[in-house]
């Protein structure tokens, strides 16, 4: 799962004058025990489908999204309202038989994908919070602090739900917030779409003229890898892959041939997820058909191939041999000068990632409050 988020929401049920003060920080540090009383659960799908490993594929992967009472998020802004307490926890595994949380204690440990463990908190090169973490939004003022350790517990109680919560931060810090209420619960796993990919399948083969900077992440997936946005073009179609490279040496794309998959190791191309309507954008890596400006009005979704990087002289020669979503081979090649732009430290911040272009029809922008289809209670 990469750098896309989600919500809930639940009925405080707590204990009368500590639940007050508990809700909002009143220090320019967390409290130890706080009340989260609304959010969300959501469901991705089973882990085995999500990662291409069949390993895995005893799980269903789900995410929490939890906030105190005097913290909201609003939709149309894509910020912050009041302050308080945002408790996220992505990579939630339980069995196959469940889409919602189990009842049953929930230990951290890494991606082993066993039910009833969850993964931890880690910070990206960009200083993006990524897996478990801890927002705590106090007047202008938004931190951001990543779990690395500990368990939590769920229990029901008639149509409420009980989270007890023992984290870990960074700095070593334990935490207990709790969680009183009845969350929200959606079903994400349907959330992509092929639609927009061009039929029947074809053969096609474009020679790219340009090449934008290349912009690299870091280790965005924190496998010690070098994440990297490559986008190139001509005056028809333009190409948005996403490269999973070594640990850089220096400011240019190490040579050899990228295999496109969903494993983000090195040497490779990710796989494109589709067009993600509560997002609105696509997923990379993909071939966008312009319209007109910087509007494009489909894509072809690259699902398996190979990309060939070889250099001489100071040009890169490139390769892309793949195969889309529908079956249409592709194939493109690109010769000429790539600029690498090396990430720089940034404020520990949710970044958005750039975005290749708009469509000339959108949805509208993702409701967190209301991604995927709503679960029945």
């Amino acid at each position: 799962m990469k750098t896309y988020k989600h919500a809930f929401v639940l009925l405080a049920i707590i204990l009368g004058t500590t639940a007050c003060k508990q809700n909002e920080p009143d220090t320019t540090t967390t409290e130890k025990s706080f009340l989260l009383t609304k959010g969300a659960s959501y469901y991705w799908g089973n882990a085995g489908e999500i990662w291409g490993d069949d390993e895995l594929a005893g799980s269903n992967v789900l995410a929490l999204d939890l906030y105190s009472e005097r913290l909201s998020y609003n939709n149309e802004s894509q910020e912050y309202v009041g302050a308080g307490y945002n408790l996220y926890i992505e990579n939630i595994f339980v069995d196959t038989t469940h889409i919602t949380l189990a009842p049953g204690t929930y230990a951290m440990d890494s991606i082993s994908g066993a039910p009833f463990t969850f993964t931890p908190g880690i910070w990206t090169t960009q200083n993006y919070p990524y897996g478990a973490y801890l927002t705590t939004v106090k007047g202008t003022t938004i931190s951001y602090e990543i779990i690395t350790a500990g368990t939590f517990t769920v229990s029901e109680k008639g149509d409420s739900t009980i989270i007890d919560f023992t984290l870990q931060k960074e700095d070593g810090t334990i935490i207990t917030p709790q969680f009183r209420g009845m969350p929200d619960k959606y079903d994400a796993s349907g959330s992509n779409d092929y639609s927009f990919e061009p039929q029947p399948a074809t053969t096609q083969d474009w020679t790219f003229t340009h090449a934008d900077t290349a912009i690299c992440y870091g280790d965005y997936y924190g496998n010690n890898t070098a994440n990297m946005d490559l986008y190139m073009g001509n005056d028809d179609v333009f190409a948005y892959l996403e490269l999973n490279c070594p640990p850089l040496t220096g400011d240019s794309i190490p040579v050899g041939r990228y295999e496109v998959n969903t494993t983000h190791q090195a040497y490779t191309v990710t796989a494109s997820g589709g067009y993600v309507a509560d997002e609105n954008y696509d997923l990379p890596s993909f071939i966008g058909i312009y319209k007109e400006g910087n509007t494009y009005s489909n894509a072809y979704y690259l699902i398996s191939g190979t990309l060939d990087v070889s250099r001489t002289a100071g040009n890169y020669m490139l390769e892309l041999n793949a195969v889309s979503y529908f079956g249409s081979t592709i194939h493109a090649i690109y010769n000429g000068d790539i600029h690498v732009k090396i990430p720089v430290q940034k404020s520990r911040a949710t970044i958005s990632r750039q975005t290749p272009g708009k469509r000339t029809a959108t949805p509208g922008k993702r409701n967190r409050m209301m991604y995927g289809n709503r679960i029945e209670q």
